[in-house]
């Protein structure tokens, strides 16, 4: 699917967002732009924005007003977990 089709989904903010980072070039271990794009992201909308030292970039969102302390999806944790098995 090209940016153009990406871009005419719905909801179009969303959607433009992607299109606009999936247009960046970013091969293995040459992610400096795409770092700098998502950061400027985070900092753009006011949020508490930092890239830890292996360059992951790590954006924080406080909950909605009541729901502070609920995990996203009912999901706890939200980083990936090995399983066993």
């Amino acid at each position: 699917m090209s940016n153009g089709s990406v871009r005419a989904l719905e909801s179009k903010a969303i959607w433009n967002h992607f299109a606009d980072l999936n247009a960046i070039p970013r091969a293995s271990k040459k992610e400096a732009r795409v770092t700098a794009f998502m950061n400027a992201f985070g900092e753009g909308l006011g949020l508490p924005t930092h890239v830890d030292h292996a360059g992951n970039v790590i954006i924080k969102k406080p909950g909605s007003k009541g729901k502070e302390k609920t995990a996203p999806n009912g999901a706890g944790d939200v980083r990936a977990r090995r399983t066993r098995g």
